[in-house]
């Protein structure tokens, strides 16, 4: 007598493999309406002290790279990375504001991405993340992209 295969169970080990899927995060996509410039070394020394008001660590290092902007907006999302103790760096995401000779002198933390987050905080660093990509910066996570 030959023996029995399950050949439900043979059928079911070949197909399900090929069902799962991969999330892939979309490429950053320029908004059209948007202008991008470098900070200037005035805006930048500005922006650390106010967006350091947010940070527990006062000798917290940003690094800052090109605003994105829509001309004429008083405000502007702004991502970027922030190095404070014992932190490494990680993703921030802001609202900058101009002040009244047109420079982004003041702005706001709204969320810090922890590096080693998990759970609730880990799904919290997936919307910041699509924050940044939408509004033109791409992810900056310097642990890579975030799954949903």
């Amino acid at each position: 007598m030959g023996t029995k295969i399950a050949w439900p169970l043979l059928v079911m080990a070949f197909f399900i493999p090929s069902c799962t899927t991969t999330k892939v995060e979309p490429p950053a996509v320029e908004r059209p309406n948007l202008s991008a410039r470098d900070l200037s070394a005035t805006e930048k020394q500005a922006l650390t002290h106010s967006l350091s008001r947010t940070l527990k660590d006062a000798e917290a290092k940003f690094q800052f790279g090109a605003v994105k902007y829509e001309p004429g907006s008083q405000t502007t999302e702004y991502c970027g990375l922030v190095n404070s103790k014992n932190s490494g760096n990680q993703m921030f995401h802001a609202v900058l504001k101009l002040d009244a000779k047109g420079q982004y002198s003041s702005g706001e933390i709204d969320d810090i991405m922890p590096n080693d987050a998990t759970g609730d905080r880990l799904q919290k660093n997936a919307e910041s993340q699509k924050l940044c990509v939408a509004a033109g910066y791409g992810n900056l996570s310097p642990v890579g992209r975030v799954r949903e």
